[in-house]
């Protein structure tokens, strides 16, 4: 088996040439998008400009599946200063935004929240494909090879790779409403993508319950970047997957 490689989709003509590691583990390990806050800046920038489109159509959210109250979400930084932030409440944090925010990304984004490459003229639907194809391709996975997605969302990332690979993919995400609302797409699917796609609600630096040594491959799409130190959820990664 080649040795393993995290990898960042190829950029648009033009863009910066991204950067690539080597984790120490004959097994792949594939991981997309920058871990910085210019991802989250582009994002929420996006958030507003969505959200004020969805006010003009007249789309209402009912309700947030933590009850989440967006001014009360904020103060829990209160008092926290500087690159503190980073690592103040990681997990409520993401848990919460993404309580906040899900239903914005969908409506706007559709069911994959990260970005791709494609060429001027395609439309979105081609950048998120892309990316993913790229992905399944770095797996080197096949027909029910036991895959994580870390960081999974509501699967949109998962069932691309599932659809290009036939891999057998179990999304992790801290989020209860993501696996809900993921499961729910999933099941308008046929038998043997339903078969091949699985949700466990976990924390990504410290995941319970998974065998380890189990899996053939994994990969983040996006997703690393709601932690401060990577390095954690990159040692659970390698604790689940098979050596060799």
């Amino acid at each position: 088996m080649a040795p393993a490689r995290a990898t960042s989709p190829a950029p648009a003509p033009g863009a910066a040439k991204p950067t690539e590691t080597a984790p120490k583990r004959d097994a792949k390990i594939e991981k997309s998008g920058a871990c910085s806050w210019s991802t989250c800046c582009m994002l929420s920038v996006l958030l507003v400009a969505v959200g004020l489109a969805m006010v003009r159509s007249g789309f209402v959210i009912n309700f947030t599946p933590g009850d989440e109250d967006v001014t009360n979400f904020s103060t829990i930084y209160s008092g926290v200063k500087g690159n503190d932030q980073h690592s103040a409440h990681d997990a409520d944090v993401a848990r919460s935004f993404y309580n906040l925010a899900n239903e914005f990304y969908e409506y706007g984004w559709g069911d994959s929240f990260h970005f791709g490459f494609r060429r001027k003229s395609e439309p979105h639907s081609v950048s998120i494909r892309n990316s993913q194809n790229f992905i399944a391709q770095k797996l080197r996975v096949g027909d029910m090879d036991n895959v994580l997605d870390i960081g999974c969302g509501i699967g949109g990332p998962m069932r691309g790779v599932v659809r290009a690979t036939g891999a057998n993919v179990t999304g992790l995400t801290i989020n209860p409403y993501q696996i809900k609302r993921g499961r729910e797409i999933t099941s308008n699917l046929s038998p043997w993508m339903q078969a091949r796609c699985h949700f466990s609600l976990q924390d990504y630096l410290k995941v319970d319950g998974l065998p380890e040594g189990h899996y053939d491959g994994a990969f983040y799409m996006e997703s690393s970047l709601h932690c401060e130190n990577r390095t954690t959820t990159f040692k659970e990664a390698f604790r689940l997957l098979k050596p060799g």
